[in-house]
């Protein structure tokens, strides 16, 4: 009995004690990190691009203010889009249908296919099975990934991809559906 009352006692000025001294006890559990090929799921809106072309030089082969989806579901299936705002322009004037009628600046790329991400090493690679340029059907486009909360970033530096770019990073913003 007397040993009870003892440790109520200490119990309780420890809990005083902590209170003189201005602390406080706060307990928080974080949730452990979800694989990155759990967090790629979901539909991801073009935040920013930038990209270069062999020489290292900047390129806005997508002119200014592109948009574009990227979309992951969770069977490894991915569709990709980029379209120019101004190409909508030129397609109604009845120019060509892939590009803006100027060298070097794409109206639109799209893709889609299955996709693997490597956890090991943050990255992702896209199998391609359908392009707009059909020079892109059936091949392997990898990139290092990169994954914050609600914001995707792709970087992938390729021999040279179908638009022009030997160099280019992307930022989406998660739209929908974790």
């Amino acid at each position: 009995m007397i040993g009870a009352i003892l440790l109520a006692a200490m119990l309780a000025s420890l809990s005083r004690s902590d209170a003189a001294w201005g602390s406080e006890r706060t307990t928080r559990i974080e949730e452990p990190a979800l694989p990155i090929r759990e967090q790629i799921v979901g539909t991801w809106r073009l935040e920013s691009i930038y990209e270069e072309d062999t020489r290292g030089e900047e390129i806005n082969q997508f002119g200014v203010a592109p948009t574009g989806l990227f979309m992951a579901d969770r069977h490894g299936n991915f569709s990709f889009q980029i379209m120019s705002i101004d190409g909508r322009r030129y397609a109604a004037k009845g120019l060509s249908s892939t590009s803006m009628g100027t060298a070097g600046i794409v109206e639109a790329m799209h893709y889609f296919g299955t996709y693997a991400v490597h956890e090991r090493n943050h990255k992702l690679t896209l199998h391609v099975e359908y392009c707009l340029f059909r020079s892109c059907d059936n091949t392997d486009r990898t990139a290092e990934l990169k994954i914050h909360e609600d914001t995707l970033e792709l970087i992938s530096a390729v021999d040279t991809l179908p638009a022009g770019a030997s160099y280019s990073r992307t930022v989406w913003k998660r739209v929908c559906c974790k």
